[in-house]
């Protein structure tokens, strides 16, 4: 059904040929509109998309003020962050035989108390954890866990792989404006050995391993930015990781996680109101998309998984 709202196939997007952006209005008899936006990712990411949607609804409106115009106007200055051209590797980081039919997703709602008496539990006082995890660490963990336990009830104990975006908008020293536009992104990645026991796939251990990978990429990457001669090496890491996971390597299984959360999908209003719904569409099997909750303190989890796959309680 989500389909029918967007421009285009998503496995057909993102050709030499294909348009950058693409976008389809659809009305109903009730007088609703639903925008489907399909966007390519050789140029934008997510903060990217929506300082665009943000810009597109503000000058729509045409009641924005200059401050707001000023906060959702494009800055094209990422170049100057980034190695130049003929430093960069030109591995293809989409694999487009990874985009297929047969995943199916499944939309997944916590509400913020629930997440709050999971974070009291995981922060007793035995708990290896010390620092206060935040809802999206969470939600990860208890994730990963979840397909954990399905690999195992498929008979599997291969090395489990998370792949987590990470926007190094808030990474750079000083702090990158949120309207920096462009793929300032990558990858934070943790794994654990499935075969080792059921203490290394225990929800404690999960969230302190995926906050210590995210804090290692975080400060390695405020260093290699400010020194990227020296260290272009770990500014590729975060991708050519995952590459080397899913080119031929039977034994691993790799799930992507990307959080949405704090970037207003609710809040656009292009003079018709704030959205009631909002979305995504997904053909990455072994993907999960994260956003926030009507109520700002939940987290929606939208996971696509094979179908292939044996659901476990």
């Amino acid at each position: 059904m989500l389909q029918d709202f967007l421009p285009s196939e998503i496995s057909k997007a993102g050709g030499i040929h294909d348009p950058l952006l693409s976008v389809k209005v659809t009305c109903f008899n009730c007088d609703g509109v639903a925008i489907g936006m399909c966007i390519s990712h050789k140029f934008v990411d997510m903060a990217t998309f929506c300082t665009f949607i943000n810009n597109w609804a503000t000058r729509s409106r045409k009641t924005g003020n200059e401050l707001e115009f000023a906060k959702y106007s494009p800055l094209f200055a990422l170049a100057d962050r980034f190695p130049k051209p003929d430093q960069q590797h030109n591995e293809e980081l989409v694999v487009s035989s990874l985009l297929v039919n047969d995943s199916v997703m499944q939309v997944f709602s916590s509400k913020g108390h629930a997440i709050t008496k999971l974070r009291e539990k995981n922060m007793s006082e035995d708990s290896i954890i010390k620092h206060r995890p935040s809802k999206v660490q969470h939600i990860v963990a208890l994730l990963w866990k979840a397909f954990i336990d399905i690999d195992k009830a498929n008979g599997q104990t291969k090395t489990s792989f998370v792949c987590q975006a990470v926007n190094l908008r808030n990474v750079t020293v000083p702090k990158a404006p949120e309207n920096f536009c462009g793929n300032f992104i990558t990858l934070a990645n943790a794994q654990t050995e499935v075969s080792e026991g059921d203490n290394m796939v225990d929800l404690h251990f999960l969230v302190k391993l995926l906050h210590d990978s995210t804090n290692k990429t975080k400060s390695g990457y405020a260093r290699a930015l400010s020194h990227y001669e020296k260290d272009y090496e770990f500014l590729s890491m975060g991708f050519s990781e995952p590459l080397k996971t899913i080119n031929g390597n039977d034994d691993a299984n790799m799930y992507t996680f990307s959080s949405w959360c704090k970037f207003l999908l609710y809040t656009v209003d292009f003079g018709w109101g704030k959205p009631v719904w909002r979305s995504t569409n997904m053909k990455f099997p072994q993907t999960v998309v994260m956003m926030d909750g009507e109520e700002s303190d939940g987290v929606e989890a939208w996971v696509s998984l094979e179908k292939k796959k044996k659901c476990v309680s």
